[in-house]
């Protein structure tokens, strides 16, 4: 069993040594290399050699640096699934009523309260980022298809096709009043246009609420480590 000043040895060591900074991959290397390190002393190494072999079989510094890009990618992954997944229970699942209240919300804000032009900075929002969020989206689902195809399992899907087609049929349409109409000199009503525009920045308040929880619930669970660490 090694001591505490040897744990922490080896906390520095991938650290300050290796460079590492993903705490996750820290903690299950630390645990086995505590391993490695403790079967090694048993066979007579000291703890500086047993180290240092344990150090060799990960590859070194720079096995240890890959294995943190991959880890980070994976982490990266995970954050993108569960994005989606919020934005899924705000729209289908036990979170609907909170998006039925913000689409009530803005309709009242821009029909009954006549803020229409004020809110037009969630509407552009809504057009710029959660709609290049939504077409990186459809535009991963393929490669993430193909990469799990050759890993030799299923692609679980954790997006909302509702929100992702709702938003689809609502900016075309906007789309085509702007640039195809006028061309027959024809628009679409202005009622219509309002709720429209309305259903937008429903959709992206949806959004940016989905990943205020997402970066709360990361807070939280990085606070809870650190309080199990320092314990």
């Amino acid at each position: 069993m090694l001591t505490p000043d040897q744990l922490n040895q080896i906390d520095q060591h991938l650290r300050k040594e290796n460079w590492l900074i993903n705490e996750d991959l820290i903690a299950e290397l630390t645990d086995h290399y505590a391993a490695g390190i403790d079967e090694r002393m048993a066979h007579g190494l000291s703890f500086t050699d047993a180290l240092c072999a344990v150090h060799t079989d990960f590859g070194g510094r720079k096995g240890l640096l890959k294995m943190e890009e991959e880890a980070q990618k994976q982490q990266a992954k995970k954050y993108y699934r569960q994005e989606w997944q919020l934005i899924r229970s705000f729209v289908q699942g036990p979170r609907w009523f909170m998006a039925a209240g913000l689409l009530a919300g803005m309709f009242l804000l821009n029909v009954v309260f006549g803020q229409y032009d004020q809110l037009k900075l969630i509407y552009n929002f809504g057009f710029g980022f959660v709609g290049s969020a939504i077409v990186g989206h459809i535009l991963a689902q393929p490669i993430l298809a193909f990469q799990h195809l050759r890993a030799g399992s299923s692609l679980q899907s954790t997006s909302s096709p509702v929100f992702i087609s709702l938003y689809v049929l609502t900016a075309g349409l906007l789309l085509i009043n702007k640039y195809v109409l006028p061309a027959y000199n024809l628009t679409l009503p202005t009622d219509l246009i309002v709720v429209l525009v309305t259903i937008i920045e429903t959709l992206s308040l949806v959004y940016l609420l989905a990943s205020l929880v997402l970066i709360r619930r990361l807070i939280r669970n990085e606070r809870n480590r650190r309080t199990l660490k320092s314990a």
